[in-house]
């Protein structure tokens, strides 16, 4: 796209970031974490090997109350209101 365009999941988004191949935010109601893009060597953290990639926003399993995430290349992290910190990829 030439122009920016709203990207609309009805979810509230509160955080976002941008890795090589994939995005990860944060749902702002219970800080949930969605991905979407490239799943190669486990960047979306589905726990699911077979998913080659995802173009709609998919709930990162075990993850809740998180209020910042950011992407590397391959790697995404998030970080929970209580200061715990979650990494994959």
């Amino acid at each position: 796209h030439n122009l920016p365009k709203v990207c609309s999941f009805n979810i509230v988004v509160t955080d976002v970031s941008c890795g090589e191949e994939h995005t990860i935010f944060v749902q702002g109601d219970g800080g949930y974490v969605y991905a979407m893009g490239s799943n190669s060597e486990g960047r979306l953290g589905t726990g699911n090997p077979e998913l080659r990639s995802c173009n709609v926003p998919t709930l990162v399993d075990g993850l809740c109350n998180i209020k910042k995430v950011s992407c590397g290349s391959s790697h995404s992290l998030a970080l929970s209101e209580d200061g715990q910190a979650y990494a994959w990829g």
